[in-house]
């Protein structure tokens, strides 16, 4: 089997090996591994103590910051004065607003300040795998940016995975089937409720929370403005269903990158069914079970399955995060995931356009 995907652009980039040697002697460029993402823009000790300093720089940066947004996918701010919800808005507010904030979003997650979110409340016992931001959308945010308001004591690291890298090795076959087909991807919303707790499922959303509004109608028109089909259940839950293409070509690179979350479907089905009665209830409402599917309605293959699912493990890049961290990055050619932890962990989220 060839590993190139169709229509791959033939100028598509190549990472480079090496972090630039930036002009401004404050702050230090690296990466963990060569040429793989993130890249670390660093401050040296007591260069950038305040905020303001810190807004200053982005504002001043922010042509710089996009380049290497695009050349290495992720950027990881560190060591700058960026120490509370507060700052990562108004760090957020810097930057082009995705019109429309998490409206018809499947996570569990709430609003912290202005324009940023809670990452996830689901249960700090799953892993959360792969994926790209909204990915199951017609329309999903270019950029967003996560920050490390508290580190959890053990795990929780917020993962990555270069999609781009990972499309180019998804068979030629394989990645021509899932182009053809388009994937459908179906999402439950539990019934009508005050707002979130811990999520101990990922159909625990309800769905006028999910959806902005307490109005069945107003949340069907929603849907429909979103390239959502609605459906609802006896007990009020909501089943939502889209169909995307599964690649999608990135404006500025050209990069033909595999864009869905149906490298998820097995593997969510036993994780989440696995003890765990709650999820099995609410299964039993549903018009259609969470879970994403060709197109066609077709299931990939079990060889298909674990060829994606092993691809997207093997590109997952973590580190430990440091309070105060900043990570930037291109959502179509960065994943991003969640490891299981222990004890006390708050990473907030924004979604940008």
């Amino acid at each position: 089997m060839t590993t190139i995907a169709p229509e791959r652009a033939a100028t598509a980039p190549v990472r480079p090996a090496q972090a630039p040697k930036l002009a401004d002697t404050r702050l230090n460029a690296w990466l963990n591994e060569t040429g793989a993402p993130p890249l670390f823009v660093e401050a040296i000790p007591g260069a950038f103590d305040t905020v303001e300093s810190s807004l200053d720089w982005v504002r001043s940066n922010e042509d710089l910051l996009n380049s290497l947004v695009l050349d290495y996918g992720v950027v990881v701010l560190r060591g700058f004065g960026f120490r509370k919800p507060e700052d990562f808005n108004q760090f957020a507010l810097l930057w082009p607003k995705w019109v429309g904030g998490y409206i018809g979003g499947a996570s569990p997650r709430s609003s912290v300040v202005g324009i940023v979110l809670e990452a996830t409340r689901l249960d700090p016992k799953f892993t959360i795998g792969l994926h790209q931001e909204m990915s199951y959308l017609p329309r999903y945010p270019s950029k967003i940016a996560f920050f490390g308001n508290r580190i959890a004591d053990e795990g929780g690291a917020t993962t990555i995975g270069d999609m781009v890298e990972v499309s180019r090795q998804v068979p030629a076959e394989l990645a021509a089937k899932i182009q053809k087909y388009g994937v459908r991807c179906v999402r439950n919303y539990g019934p009508k409720g005050d707002g979130l707790g811990v999520a101990h499922h990922i159909d625990d959303k309800p769905w006028n929370v999910g959806l902005g509004t307490d109005d069945k109608e107003e949340a069907e028109a929603i849907c429909a403005s979103m390239g959502i089909e609605p459906y609802w259940n006896e007990d009020g839950s909501l089943t939502v269903v889209t169909v995307t293409p599964g690649y999608n070509r990135h404006t500025k690179t050209g990069e033909l990158i595999y864009h869905s979350n149906i490298h998820t479907h097995a593997r969510a089905n036993a994780d989440f069914g696995t003890d765990n009665p709650i999820w099995d209830e609410a299964r039993k409402h549903q018009k259609f079970h969470t879970g994403y599917l060709l197109g066609n309605g077709e299931e990939l293959s079990v060889e298909e399955q674990q060829l994606l699912e092993g691809l997207c493990d093997a590109a997952v890049k973590r580190w430990q995060w440091q309070q105060g961290d900043i990570m930037l990055l291109d959502n179509l050619q960065i994943a991003h995931g969640r490891d299981p932890f222990k004890g006390n962990r708050d990473t907030l989220v924004t979604l940008l356009a």
